[in-house]
């Protein structure tokens, strides 16, 4: 049982005060590098699914970063269907 206090999953994420995933790539003041994905286990899985989901850009410079815009509405449906596979009622 989970307990969502605006009936949804995502957080801020969602509710539309983020727009981007980040810290998954290695900074870099080189601007010719490319992103260097390091950050994997469920928040691959998560990547993966909101990719197929067509819910996220590729990788985006921004700064020394390297930031993933998503959009707020695939972000709840794919963090609702991992839950729902989990077998978590919210």
């Amino acid at each position: 049982l989970l307990v969502e206090r605006y009936g949804f999953c995502g957080g801020n994420a969602v509710a539309g005060m983020s727009g981007t995933i980040c810290g998954m790539y290695l900074s870099s003041e080189r601007r010719s590098n490319r992103p260097e994905q390091v950050v994997f286990g469920f928040t691959e899985r998560f990547r993966q699914a909101m990719q197929e989901a067509g819910g996220i850009t590729e990788p985006q410079r921004y700064g020394k970063t390297w930031t993933v815009t998503h959009d707020p509405l695939v972000w709840r449906e794919v963090a609702d269907s991992f839950l729902e596979e989990a077998g978590v009622h919210v």
